[in-house]
């Protein structure tokens, strides 16, 4: 934060905006692990779903060393536009309700040989 003399006081550094990670997608290969072309088309396959450009996609491998890929959607919400906040809004009621009534959420799976 900033005094009224400009000077930068307190812990300015640390954010108070609330990230949000939503999975989106989740790929798993059945022989061996993934490449980099199929990093890249998971990757632009889940782009497309994405609420405000970030993303984070890690990587993982089973005990029986099947590859498997996890899409995250990240976003600030503090941040988004009007038309994206209300999206959001709208997207947690109707999870919130669905998980009350028993309806399990979408999520994409890929399943590569």
């Amino acid at each position: 934060m900033k005094s009224k003399n400009g000077k930068i006081y307190g812990n300015s550094h640390i954010r108070t905006e609330k990230l949000y990670k939503r999975l989106i997608g989740v790929a798993y290969k059945t022989s061996g692990a993934f490449t980099e072309a199929d990093r890249d088309t998971f990757r632009r396959t889940m782009c497309n779903h994405l609420t405000d450009g970030g993303f984070l996609i890690t990587t993982g491998t089973d005990e029986w060393g099947r590859g498997m890929l996890f899409c995250f959607d990240i976003y600030v919400v503090e941040q988004l536009g009007i038309c994206k906040r209300l999206r959001h809004s709208l997207r947690v009621f109707f999870a919130a309700v669905a998980r009350y009534i028993g309806i399990r959420s979408r999520l994409r799976v890929v399943v590569l040989e």
